[in-house]
């Protein structure tokens, strides 16, 4: 079993359910692991990892896997409080944009 650690960032307690969500849903559905990649690879999309908070969301909207994992009201909840946490992130205004539209004017 590999099991990679999260980053500093993650909610240690997800990481933690979500590993071991994943390894009881492998046992019960008798999955096999892949053989190792070696060398370069391409990496498959349903693989590769979203490169936004806004891609990861919408992602997670469309896993039924995760509903299953997690329970639908707890997805749906997360990605409500996510997405809330995503506008207000857009609504601030950075101190780049200040200089910016201070030069303009």
């Amino acid at each position: 079993m590999e099991n990679r650690l999260p980053g500093a960032d993650a909610n240690p307690y997800l990481a933690i359910a979500a590993s071991l969500a994943a390894g009881l849903y492998g046992i019960e559905h008798e999955l096999e692991p892949t053989a190792p990649i070696q060398g370069e690879i391409q990496v498959p999309d349903e693989l590769s990892l979203p490169c936004t908070l806004h891609a990861a969301l919408e992602r997670l909207k469309r896993s039924q896997l995760a509903k299953e994992l997690f329970g639908k009201a707890f997805i749906e909840g997360y990605i409500a409080s996510m997405s809330m946490e995503l506008t207000r992130f857009f609504d601030e205004i950075t101190p780049w944009e200040r200089r910016v539209l201070a030069a303009q004017a």
